[in-house]
């Protein structure tokens, strides 16, 4: 697999990443439990653990295809 399609498949995963990630904070669920660990202490780290690591790799995805396209435009 070239560094492009993998660069891609980074960038696609970490939004869809994000997109959970929002949209599990977002959710009556999560702001029911969030009223309930209010009460009890707990915490539910899951909407914000999603959406750093889709940032991340939405980040690394851009990351390479910047290089990769930079690295294409030397060679040619």
């Amino acid at each position: 697999m070239g560094t492009k399609v993998i660069a891609v498949i980074l960038l696609i995963a970490g939004v869809v990443i994000l997109l959970f990630g929002f949209s599990y904070i977002n959710s009556p669920q999560y702001k029911m439990m969030s009223m309930v660990n209010g009460v009890t202490g707990g915490s539910d780290p899951t909407g914000n653990i999603a959406i750093g690591i889709g940032a991340v790799a939405a980040v690394i995805g851009v990351i390479l295809l910047i290089v990769g396209g930079s690295a294409k435009r030397q060679k040619g």
